[in-house]
């Protein structure tokens, strides 16, 4: 009980704890071998749900086709609750794709060329405006992000 316990870990509900507790069970190491066992309270898992479903909630809002001067572009889903896609095709020679991840007030992808084997064309961020969505764009040989960017109103 008094060793570090390691990765392993087995979560089963405490039926005899009124107040929504787990019940963890964590096993020491090979070497040491050990048990811990403890409550976790069910405001700390609602807590982590909770945050998980409100970054979710908070991404769909990006998702769908989106259309500026320059183009039209798409933010899809993910396999991951925290990042989103980013897809435009600009010519066949020209189809650029990243993750978007949240950083601040902005989502932020390292745009690859895919038509291109993957090589790294720059960087693109996103965030919310009055009127869609504002995006600029940096190159890969450029420290500054591009002052004026673009507005994106949905298409669909």
């Amino acid at each position: 009980l008094g060793s570090k316990p390691s990765a392993v870990r087995a979560r089963a509900l405490a039926p005899d704890a009124p107040d929504g507790r787990q019940l963890v069970l964590r096993r020491g190491s090979a070497a040491k071998e050990s048990i811990e066992i403890g409550f976790l309270t069910g405001g700390e898992e609602k807590g982590k749900a909770h945050a998980e479903t409100s970054a979710t909630q908070d991404l769909q809002q990006f998702v769908g086709t989106w259309e500026t001067t320059e183009g039209r572009y798409e933010i899809g889903v993910s396999d991951s609750p925290v990042e989103l896609s980013f897809s435009e095709t600009i010519t066949p020679e020209i189809v650029l794709v990243g993750t978007l991840r949240r950083k601040g007030d902005w989502l932020e992808a390292d745009i690859v060329n895919q038509a291109a084997g993957g090589t790294l064309f720059g960087y693109l961020r996103i965030q919310t405006s009055e009127d869609g969505l504002r995006s600029t764009f940096r190159s890969k040989d450029t420290p500054e992000w591009d002052p004026l960017g673009h507005v994106a109103r949905r298409v669909s």
